[in-house]
This record gives structure tokens, C-alpha cells and sequence, in this order.
């Protein structure tokens, strides 16, 4: 499937759809098992999102 270059740019700039709560806690999951030293910083976000002071 072809779209016009202009389609093409509207598509690429939408904002991609935001991440779920889950998608967020297997982000920082990853984070944790790939940089041990970001453990801690992880933990205070994960509860920053718990508690929905972030989004």
C-alpha cells in the first residue's frame, strides 16, 4: 500500500499513543535488569506512577 508523501507526514506526525501503566512498570523492569545502579531511581518513579503523580 502507496500513501502520498503528504498522508505520509500527517501519519508521522501524530503523537504515538500514550503508554500504560503496565507498558510504564515493564519499561522501568527492563531498566532495573540492564542498569542494577538505576534501581533505586526506578523504585521512587514506580511509586510516582503508582500513586498517579505522574503520567
Amino acid at each position: 500500500m502507496h500513501y502520498p508523501p503528504a498522508d505520509l507526514a500527517a501519519i508521522v506526525a501524530q503523537p504515538p499513543p500514550p503508554l500504560s501503566l503496565a507498558d510504564r512498570l515493564a519499561d522501568l523492569a527492563a531498566i532495573r535488569t540492564l542498569f542494577p545502579a538505576l534501581s533505586p531511581l526506578c523504585d521512587e518513579l514506580e511509586a510516582l506512577l503508582r500513586r498517579e503523580v505522574v503520567a
